[in-house]
Parts: structure tokens; C-alpha cells; sequence
């Protein structure tokens, strides 16, 4: 599978984040990188996009040598950026889980306010599963998002722009983390439990490539339906492989902290 993003030096957040959490899945993964951020686990303090036509080739070349499975996209810092995967997306049907990622958690814009808009537009509709956190679906929305029932408006409101279904995730919301599930057959709420251990950025990055690694190995395809289990189920799996991340998480010096390496699943399977 191919995960699409920036690249994040300190290696917790990114494309980065997603090869690790493809690994602790079980799943193989490849990348694209959009843009290049300087950033050691605190603010990010420089983005610089990767040029469009060389996103492009790092795709191209990647989809004619191996059969892509899913894609996980991440950074995408430029208007052009967005359309070049649309049409990727369009052309080879392949399923998409869409992390927008347009601030940093701890400080410092990744995306132009042109690239926010072409991922609503382009992206939106073409994606299997939209997952963000409350603020990102307040921001999308124009609404709050300070409950759980405010959550759940806005993944409906989410769902009707386009996504095959959309998580809502529950960390930025008072209490025990709930996360919302947004599809055509309705709304869930999916408890996550506890987070305990050290503070860590890019675990918005995690969780979503580890919804979409469950999803290849639950055989999730854009031929076949998607059924509601798949999508609870992944999304179980990726809220695991988060609570693990805080529970393995090493503090550092100066309010950092860094991922303790994953352990292998058994069975490493292609994508």
C-alpha cells in the first residue's frame, strides 16, 4: 500500500509514522513525499512543497512497478498536489483514506489555504474513509465540535460532501477519547479508552494508516462493498495501535518524546 505525506526529520509524524505503523500492522508500504518540514517533535518551523512534477513521478513510477492496495494521504501542502492525486485516484480506482493534515498538532501551517479547498472539492468525494479530529471537523463544518453530539453533526455533515464514511475523532473532546463513525447507515459511537504515557505528535498520522493497513487486510476493496464491520473493525485496530504508541512512547528532554520501535506482526503482507 502507499502512503503519500510529508516529511517529518524527527520521524513522528509523516510518511515516516506511516511505514512504522504499516510495519507494526503486518502490511508492506511504499511513499510519497509532498513536501519536507523541519520540525524535531514541536512546532513545525519550515515547509518546503515538493515540486508537483516530481510527486507525480514518485507516484507513477511507483504504481507501474508494484499493484497499489490502498492509499493513505497525509500533507498536502499545494492545490496541485491534490489534483494530480485526484486524478490518480480516479484513473487506477483505487481506494483512498484521507488524513488532511493542514496545521500541526503543536504549532505551524502545512497547506495553503487554495490546498484546503482543492482536497474538499477533489479529494472528499473520492475518499473511502475521511478521518479527522474535532477541530479539523469544526474548521470543515463552520460548527462546533466541543461534544459528542456535535461530533456526530459533523461527520454527517462530512459524509455529505462525498467520503464513503467519515471517523471523527474523539482526543481534542472532554474525557475518555470517543471516536464518531459516520456512514450511510448511520452513526456510531466507538470508545477508545484511556491514554496514558507521554504526550506525542503525529498520532493523527498513525491512526490513520493503521485504518488504512486493517483495511487491506480485511480485503476492503473498491470493487467490493465496504461493509460497516470492515469499517468498525479497522478503525478498533487503529485505535489500538495508537493506544500502544502513548503507552510505548520515551520522554524526552525539552517536552519531546519519541515512539519506542514497533514489534512485527506476524504474517507481513504486500500492498
Amino acid at each position: 500500500m502507499l502512503a503519500l505525506g510529508g516529511f517529518d526529520p524527527s520521524c513522528g509524524a509523516g510518511v515516516q509514522a506511516d511505514l512504522r505503523t504499516f510495519e507494526a500492522m503486518g502490511v508492506a508500504g511504499v511513499t510519497v513525499v509532498t513536501a519536507v518540514t523541519v520540525q524535531s517533535g514541536g512546532p513545525v518551523l519550515r515547509v518546503e512543497p515538493v515540486a508537483t512534477d516530481l510527486v507525480a513521478e514518485q507516484f507513477d513510477e511507483l504504481a507501474r512497478c508494484l499493484e497499489l492496495t490502498v492509499v493513505k494521504c497525509g500533507q498536502l501542502p499545494l492545490p496541485e498536489t491534490a489534483e494530480l492525486l485526484a486524478c490518480r485516484i480516479e484513473r487506477l480506482r483505487l481506494p483512498l483514506v484521507l488524513d488532511p493534515v493542514f496545521e500541526a498538532g503543536q504549532g505551524g501551517e502545512l497547506a495553503t489555504g487554495a490546498a484546503r479547498e482543492a482536497v474538499v472539492e477533489r479529494l472528499f468525494p473520492l475518499s473511502t474513509v475521511l478521518t479527522v479530529n474535532a477541530p479539523e471537523a469544526a474548521a470543515f463544518t463552520g460548527s462546533k465540535v466541543d461534544d459528542l453530539d456535535q461530533a456526530e453533526r459533523a461527520a454527517e455533515a462530512l459524509l455529505a460532501r462525498g467520503p464513503r464514511a467519515v471517523v471523527v475523532k474523539g482526543g481534542h473532546l472532554a474525557g475518555d477519547p470517543v471516536d464518531i463513525l459516520a456512514t450511510a447507515t448511520g452513526v456510531v459511537r466507538l470508545p477508545n479508552g484511556p491514554r496514558r504515557g507521554a504526550s506525542l505528535h503525529g498520532t493523527g498520522c498513525a491512526f490513520a494508516s493503521a485504518l488504512a493497513a486493517a483495511l487491506v487486510l480485511g480485503l476492503a476493496t473498491e470493487d467490493a462493498p465496504l461493509k460497516d464491520a470492515v469499517l468498525e473493525d479497522a478503525v478498533r485496530q487503529a485505535q489500538a495501535h495508537v493506544r500502544s504508541l502513548f503507552d510505548g512512547a520515551v520522554e524526552l528532554a525539552g517536552g519531546v518524546s519519541i515512539r519506542r520501535p514497533p514489534s512485527t506482526a506476524p504474517g507481513l503482507q504486500t500492498g
